[in-house]
């Protein structure tokens, strides 16, 4: 694990951060069209960034236990291609992790991910299992030079359920091994999740309890179905990809607040477009019931939504 800092700029009153994994770049199912779609969205907002979280290659080797090396792309190739369409976006890059997918080169001391954080420059961003990634920007209270941060683990997961329940479970079992932070977001399942729950954070100093919003995020793929798919019986998937959007903290705030919102990109094969839509977040209702009527006056958590609007 990797203690990862990223210090955005001070005029953002929000983040837009993109889940994304599950690229497999390489693989002869890859959307290319999606896959630029979505490039192309966050290059051009001047908001959003993203996390890489493994899987970013297709990885097709001979040792490979699954995955045909004839038609997919070769491994060099792929890391190629890949650096040269990140390096437009290079800067948006907040991390990078490994999947399983990488881990196949592990008879090789080059891992794919790894070589491609260090094409990129971003090595000090990169770990292969997980990342603890804080998310610094605006101003917190409105105070010049202190900024609102927001703490994530990243990492790749493992295991695969084949409904939704059986993939929650996977995400729920990472707050067993990091807490005290502000989410979680993973990928693997190539199923495209993403709620805001609340816990309370005792505060004994001041003998109170405090709420505090937890993210769940689970990444979708860039993989059409067919192939492996097809042959366990998996049902299709949508390519979709959470979002989570962070604010600013405002002093009228009862926490850190987080908008959940998932990015949808619609593929022929020839075009794509990519549409944000906001994921109804019940976390965020708790909290609004809770602001006081002095709050609300003041714009409060109904100021947030409307700038998610």
């Amino acid at each position: 694990m990797r203690y990862v800092e990223a210090n955005l700029p001070e005029t953002l009153s929000y983040v837009d951060l993109w889940c994304v994994s599950d690229i497999h770049r390489g693989h002869r199912l890859h959307d290319e069209k999606a896959w630029h779609a979505l490039l192309d969205r966050i290059r051009e907002d001047p908001h959003a960034y993203m996390v890489l979280n493994g899987d970013l290659v297709e990885a097709a080797l001979r040792s490979s236990k699954y995955g045909d090396v004839y038609r997919s792309m070769p491994p060099g190739d792929e890391r190629r291609i890949l650096v040269r369409e990140l390096e437009p976006v290079r800067d948006k890059i907040l991390c990078i992790t490994s999947g399983n997918h990488e881990l196949r080169h592990r008879d090789s001391d080059e891992n794919p991910a790894a070589l491609i954080a260090e094409r990129l420059g971003l090595e000090d961003r990169y770990h292969p299992d997980g990342v603890l990634l804080e998310v610094s920007f605006g101003r917190k209270h409105g105070t010049k030079g202190v900024p609102t941060s927001f703490l994530f683990y990243v990492t790749h997961g493992r295991g695969m359920g084949r409904l939704p329940g059986g993939n929650l479970n996977r995400i729920f079992e990472l707050p067993r091994v990091v807490q005290a932070v502000d989410g979680y977001i993973m990928g693997h399942v190539h199923k495209p999740i993403i709620f805001v729950s609340r816990t309370n954070i005792p505060d004994p100093r001041n003998k109170t309890c405090s709420p505090r919003l937890q993210l769940y995020a689970i990444a979708g793929s860039f993989l059409e179905w067919g192939d492996y798919a097809e042959q366990n019986m998996l049902a299709p998937t949508v390519t979709a990809f959470p979002v989570a959007r962070l604010f600013q903290k405002e002093k009228w705030h009862p926490c850190k607040l987080m908008g959940t919102m998932m990015g949808h990109i619609y593929s022929d094969g020839r075009k794509a477009v990519v549409v944000l839509t906001e994921v109804p977040n019940h976390g965020l209702d708790g909290v609004r019931g809770g602001a006081s009527s002095g709050d609300r006056r003041r714009g409060g958590v109904g100021e947030a939504d409307r700038a998610a609007s």
